[in-house]
């Protein structure tokens, strides 16, 4: 699984839009069809829902490599993710 990472508004028109060059691979990912995504407001941390049961959490590093650091496993398909929100 991988996902684009823009640098900036003004390079998300470049032609480098749609190209695999920036985007991050990801360790370990979902069995089945993701079905929702969410990056943490405060860390470098990406949580991935599947229909496989599973929710995921990256470490998403400046580099081209996502991290598994966790998975909690349900007994049906996982359909959201999000992160609290902290004051």
């Amino acid at each position: 699984m991988s996902y684009y990472r823009p640098t900036s508004a003004a390079s998300s028109s470049s032609s480098s839009v749609g190209t695999l060059a920036k985007d991050t691979e990801l360790g370990s990912p979902p069995l089945d069809s993701i079905s929702c995504l969410s990056f943490s407001p405060v860390a470098n941390h990406l949580s991935v829902s599947s229909w496989d049961g599973k929710v995921r959490i990256y470490d998403v590093l400046q580099q081209t490599k996502g991290v598994g650091i966790a998975a909690i496993e349900f007994g049906g398909p996982a359909l959201a993710t999000d992160w609290a929100k902290v004051c």
